[in-house]
């Protein structure tokens, strides 16, 4: 097998009527006229191409040294937004529609000339026409990439659709080969009973022209531990697609774990055809499950999920593995164990890390609203849906599929189709028909007051709540030009910020500076952010079974709820993220933060324990100032519980009548025997009566 990187130069061809045909645009990259060079991946707003929509025509000549009647030529595409048509030398090739999966299409040999090739590449990433198709009937299955509030122009009928992702934004490879190719392998496994695990390795490999191959086709199963199972067959494989499914048992298997239960075992698989290497991926072993309250479970562990929602680019090909292994450095710093790929999919390396990192994920298909009700539109989206699933299939990071975001009546109607398509993929994980307004509390931002999360509403799961805040002074300095009173708010709003919002129901104000403003809007989003996560987290094991945040980190330069800004600079939001997913959570609720002397002491506090693992000895200590007040003793934290501490344990304390009027320091330790586990402070004033 011989493997040809045709990644780097290229040319390309604006086709922004999108009316050329192979004819005229093999003339036009012949005369010179319009075309630019360009380095390969890459999203076409990237190089050149700003707030494009339409067709670009892809060029480059291949060397092509000797081929035979036995041999087959392939190429692999990682990643091509959106619709892919493919040429060599005038011929049509064939086609691809869908953003997100790799794909090959294979170079018929009567075009293949020994020497110099012409290869070319069709991309179209069309304009959904304002108001009549975008943004309420898309037919682009391209989720938040095409449409959302944390996009480029947001909701704007004009500008929604700018910095359009069309592009090979991905890797282009040319594979020569007599054998066969794997387009893919799905590792599927069934525990028989308790020690043993049937382990069915489906195949769908490209045999090349010719005579049928009849090499010997091995598997080489590789434990973490570095044990191997050999699988040999000696099967017949015929010119095309040919399916095939190795099957063997695995006892004892080493399970894996997200980080705060476990480890992350992950085995190998390594296939061989003709003694030679093709293919190789690693993959893990775990079973997940979502009881009918919602309880997610993991390798028989319940886990209380502390979620955020992930969009780590917009512009898919400069998603770099470095910004990558940042976000998920943070993500863990934050105590989050699972992350929801937001209504879109990102690259393969994010989930990579996610499984290296033991970090969950839910990942939704990329429908983002609601869509075009035809039947050639279900017929597509069953069709990509199912390629999601079986693209990403082998990640044991993933744990839940999700046919769309916010579908509203089409839960009913489309997402009944994708479920049915998803189950017949998928045995191995919880799939969810949809993410609905039902399961996404914005109290405090879109309506209502941040109180409202005292109820902690629209459980048992809650996949979306939160609040805008800006970046810093200086980071929003380097995308803003409005950055002094009075602002350009729709330079702002193109940028997604929502004054409505902000001023008419957050009630931030914008001070009398930048600086001021930045400081009353990540106060506000922190301060909301800390009451609602802590009021989840309190009803652990009473209705509630996990939070997902909205969001995490900005996805391009932009004023949205993130609590990371685009160039990884975090908001005050994420320490009230950090400290409310603390697997070991002391929770304060100071009920009151103003008092007599001589009133009663005002306090609940919960432990909430996601471990596995007990406290012995433990006792909750309050301080006043350097005063002691309270000592509860003599209790024990069990693993994965929740223990609550009423009023009715302060209802006989009362504030010292020698205490000094003003500002105080309330300080609540959590102790195991002599060890501090967890402290938290509370500023609260001691007033006289009037």
């Amino acid at each position: 097998m011989q493997k040809i990187d045709l990644n780097g130069k290229w040319c390309y061809l604006p086709d922004p009527n999108s009316k050329m045909d192979i004819a005229q645009a093999s003339s036009g990259f012949f005369s010179g006229t319009n075309i630019s060079e360009v380095e390969l991946p890459s999203n076409w707003e990237l190089h050149g191409l700003k707030n494009f929509n339409g067709t670009v025509w892809y060029s480059r000549d291949i060397e092509i040294d000797e081929i035979s009647p036995s041999t087959s030529a392939f190429l692999r595409f990682e990643g091509v937004d959106y619709f892919c048509e493919v040429y060599l030398n005038g011929k049509f090739c064939g086609r691809h529609e869908g953003y997100f999966g790799g794909f090959f299409i294979e170079l018929p040999g009567s075009n293949i000339h020994i020497g110099e090739n012409k290869l070319l590449v069709r991309v179209t990433s069309p304009l959904e026409e304002p108001g009549e198709v975008w943004p309420l009937k898309k037919k682009l299955i391209k989720g938040v990439l095409n449409h959302h509030d944390c996009r480029p122009g947001g909701w704007d009928l004009k500008l929604g659709q700018n910095a359009n992702t069309g592009g090979i934004w991905n890797s282009v490879m040319l594979i020569i080969t007599n054998g066969v190719v794997p387009a893919r392998v799905k590792v599927s496994y069934e525990f028989y009973n308790e020690t043993d695990c049937g382990l069915n390795i489906k195949l769908k490999l490209l045999a090349a022209d010719g005579d049928a191959k009849k090499e010997e086709l091995k598997a080489v199963i590789v434990s973490p531990d570095g044990e191997e199972i050999v699988i040999k067959r000696n099967p017949v494989f015929s010119h095309g697609v040919n399916k095939i499914s190795l099957i063997t048992k695995i006892s004892n298997p080493q399970l894996w774990y997200p980080w705060d239960l476990g480890e992350q075992k992950l085995h190998k698989v390594v296939l061989y055809y003709g003694g030679e290497e093709i293919y190789q991926e690693h993959f893990g072993i775990r079973r997940v499950e979502l009881d009918q309250n919602k309880r997610f479970f993991i390798n028989g562990k319940e886990l209380f999920l502390r979620g955020t929602n992930v969009i780590p680019e917009q512009l898919l090909s400069s998603l770099s593995v470095e910004r990558i292994d940042g976000m998920v450095a943070l993500l863990k710093n934050a105590n989050v164990n699972i992350v929801r790929v937001h209504a879109h999919i990102t690259r393969k390396e994010f989930y990579e890390a996610c499984d290296k990192a033991g970090i969950l994920i839910w990942q939704d298909f990329p429908l983002q609203w609601t869509y075009d009700e035809s039947p050639e539109f279900t017929s597509n989206a069953i069709k990509q849906i199912k390629e999601m699933v079986n693209s990403f299939y082998n990640h044991p990071s993933i744990v839940f599929w999700c046919c769309q975001n916010e579908p509203g009546e089409q839960v009913e109607t489309l997402d009944i189709h994708l479920e049915k398509a998803v189950k017949e993929e998928d045995s191995l994980r919880i799939i969810r028909r949809a993410s609905n307004y039902e399961e996404h509390p914005y109290d405090g931002w879109y309506w209502g007051t941040m109180e409202h999360y005292a109820g902690a509403p629209m459980g048992p799961l809650v996949t979306e709540f939160g609040a805008q805040g800006l970046p810093s002074v200086e980071s929003l300095s380097k995308f803003l030009k409005s950055v002094e009173p009075p602002y350009d708010y729709a330079e702002w709003r193109y940028h997604n910020f929502q004054p409505d919002q902000t001023f008419n129901i957050a009630g931030v104000e914008p001070g009398k500076s930048l600086t001021e403003f930045v400081e009353n809007s990540q106060n506000y989003q922190a301060k909301l952010l800390k009451f609602a996560i802590h009021q989840y987290r309190r009803r652990k094991g009473k209705g509630i079974t996990g939070a997902f945040q909205f969001f995490f980190m900005d996805c391009w330069q932009s004023i949205t709820w993130s609590v990371v800004d685009y160039y990884g600079v975090p908001k005050k939001g994420y320490e009230s993220v950090k400290s409310g997913f603390d697997p070991l959570l002391l929770s304060v609720f100071l009920r009151q933060d103003k008092y007599y002397r001589g009133s009663m002491l005002n306090f609940e506090i919960w432990v909430i324990n996601d471990k596995y693992e007990d406290y012995k000895d433990c006792r909750i200590e309050v301080l006043l100032g350097d005063k002691k007040l309270v000592n509860i003793d003599k209790f024990e934290i069990g693993c994965n519980s929740n223990s609550h501490f009423g009023q009715d344990y302060f209802n006989k304390i009362h504030i010292p009548e020698s205490t000094q009027i003003g500002k105080q320091i309330f300080t609540v330790s959590l102790y195991s025997a002599d060890k501090k586990l967890r402290e938290e402070k509370f500023e609260v004033i001691i007033r006289e009566i009037a």
